[in-house]
């Protein structure tokens, strides 16, 4: 069995394919893991812009082979765990595909319940009836589903957003990989730690 995350944005050129190479990066070691990244409106068949292309590759990456897609429902019914860049690819995808509900966050939003929850993973892994590493992390997306009310509400909800770089000033793209990898970073180690219980 594999276990599918899937990145949305709008375009899927910028901060959902980083978002989903830096996961599949940080989650090489984990076996029958599958990261893949679409968008709510696609730019289909586009790379990603040079200025992030570079920011990628300084961080590791072969950021040259991707091309956007579009989000279609095949892709979210396969995913196991879904992360949207900003709260309203989260909305408008939810509203699109409802099955997805329980498995949508923000990459912010499951960051922070992450943070918050990390020491329960061995308890609600024990509780379940997890045989494999993959049951394990879908148990683990369930959990956070049920907790995400439990977190403490931000004082300004867009600093759930990852903040969209495209079209602007080349920082902006060094700002969006410095919301996106501490993040990414958090969600990678409550699923490898669900997925080693």
């Amino acid at each position: 069995m594999t276990f599918r995350i899937l990145a949305v944005c709008t375009g899927n050129i910028c901060r959902s394919p980083l978002a989903a190479m830096l996961m599949s990066q940080a989650l090489r070691d984990d076996a029958g893991v599958e990261v893949a990244s679409a968008g709510m409106r696609a730019m289909v068949g586009r790379e990603m812009p040079p200025q992030l292309q570079l920011i990628a590759s300084s961080s590791g990456i072969d950021p040259t082979a991707h091309r956007g897609q579009q989000v279609d429902q095949r892709i979210v019914q396969d995913a196991d765990l879904i992360l949207a860049m900003a709260r309203e690819h989260r909305r408008d995808l939810v509203e699109q595909y409802p099955m997805a509900l329980r498995r949508t966050f923000t990459l912010k939003e499951l960051a922070r319940v992450a943070e918050e929850f990390a020491g329960e993973v061995p308890a609600v892994v024990a509780s379940g009836n997890t045989v494999t590493a993959e049951d394990r992390m879908r148990a683990v997306v369930a959990f956070a589903a049920s907790m995400r009310g439990a977190v403490r509400p931000l004082a300004a909800p867009a600093d759930l957003d990852v903040a969209d770089p495209y079209g602007g000033p080349d920082e902006g793209y060094r700002v969006s990989f410095e919301e996106i990898h501490p993040a990414v970073m958090r969600v990678a180690h409550l699923l490898s730690s669900a997925a080693d219980a």
